[in-house]
């Protein structure tokens, strides 16, 4: 009875760690989408104020910051294919729960500081809550076509073993 409980233990905890890893690979995804796209220009101009200061830090501040935006989605596309996870349709409502709550925290966050993370969601009207939802939508799409991704090289690695 022991091993039975453990066995369904073990279970749980596979589906949190792939499930995490759905949700990480989702996210980072789109991360570098919407930093090179939208926040890569707002961050060369706050560099290039930096470095008329402190040029040292600048450059730093630079490395660092492109850093984040490419090694992490790096490192979960990795795991991810080195793991053999496939990912499960059903598992996109943690998805849009996870964009849900980023989103409020964002709101939460910009109304307490009086400032906002990114240019493109001020909160100051409703436009904000648009791009959340735009973005959760992306989030679904690209869920979407990572499962289908997923799921198909299953089949293939089936037909090959």
């Amino acid at each position: 009875m022991a091993s039975q409980e453990s066995f369904q233990k073990q279970l749980k905890l596979q589906k949190l760690a792939q499930v995490v890893c759905e949700i990480a690979l989702v996210s980072q995804f789109v991360i570098v989408i919407v930093y090179w796209t939208q926040l890569h220009k707002h961050t060369l101009i706050e560099v290039a104020q930096l470095s008329k200061t402190d040029p040292k830090f600048a450059e730093s501040f630079l490395s660092f910051i492109i850093d984040i935006h490419i090694f992490p989605f790096s490192t979960v596309f990795a795991n991810i294919l080195m793991s053999k996870i496939v990912f499960q349709l059903s598992d996109m409502k943690y998805s849009i729960v996870y964009g849900t709550t980023y989103s409020f925290v964002n709101f939460v966050s910009t109304q307490f500081s009086g400032r906002y993370i990114y240019p493109f969601m001020t909160w100051e009207s409703p436009a904000s809550l648009i791009v959340c939802a735009a973005i959760v939508g992306f989030n679904c799409l690209i869920f979407f076509l990572m499962t289908k991704i997923f799921q198909n090289r299953m089949i293939i690695n089936k037909k090959f073993n």
